[in-house]
């Protein structure tokens, strides 16, 4: 089967796949974007990291109640294969039904002890993002508004000495699906 349907932009000619030198140029010009973005700050920046803990403080109650999601759910995790061999030993090699129903239970209540610990951390966290991120985008609207005309009429969209042109798009870049759904996983193993 061939692909592409010829002349400018609409892919190859002589059954080639893609978009002959206008996608090289299309794919270059994408690199050097991320490069140009790579170019405004590094990976880890001491004053960057300063400045987290007064946003944390205000969302520190529900980052409280994420730790201890994550520590139910941990708990509950690893004390599942220990009550699985403590299951096997003690109840079906022994042939012991009326423990084995018990065990049963106790072991059905673990798996909802790890599933509200994972519930209580997806929540809160997510909601200490959100809050982090609506109080930072608040924060960038009012220096923006703070800002004189002619500020804008110096600085193009985009430059890096304009507050609104980086941390918007990382702040875009944090509130993406992945993370407003990373609840999804804990229903793969219930779903067909």
């Amino acid at each position: 089967m061939v692909y592409g349907g010829g002349g400018r932009g609409g892919g190859g000619a002589g059954g080639r796949l893609g978009g002959g030198p206008g996608l090289a140029r299309r794919i270059r010009s994408s690199l050097d974007a991320n490069d140009q973005e790579s170019a405004l700050g590094k990976a880890y920046d001491a004053r960057v990291i300063r400045r987290i803990p007064p946003y944390l403080a205000w969302v520190k109650k529900t980052l409280i109640l994420a730790a201890a999601g994550t520590a139910m759910r941990t708990a509950a995790n690893v004390a599942m294969p220990y009550l699985v061999a403590v299951i096997t030993d003690r109840f079906i090699k022994t042939g012991n039904l009326s423990g084995l129903n018990l065990a049963v239970l106790v072991y059905v209540a673990f798996a909802l002890l790890m599933w509200g610990g994972q519930y209580l951390e997806t929540l809160y966290l997510s909601y200490s993002g959100q809050s982090i991120l609506r109080r930072m985008r608040t924060q960038m609207f009012d220096h923006l508004l703070q800002l004189s005309m002619g500020f804008f009429d110096r600085k193009q969209n985009g430059q890096k000495p304009c507050p609104g042109s980086r941390m918007t798009s990382t702040s875009c870049k944090l509130c993406s699906p992945r993370i407003s759904f990373s609840w999804l996983p804990t229903l793969s193993p219930s779903l067909p």
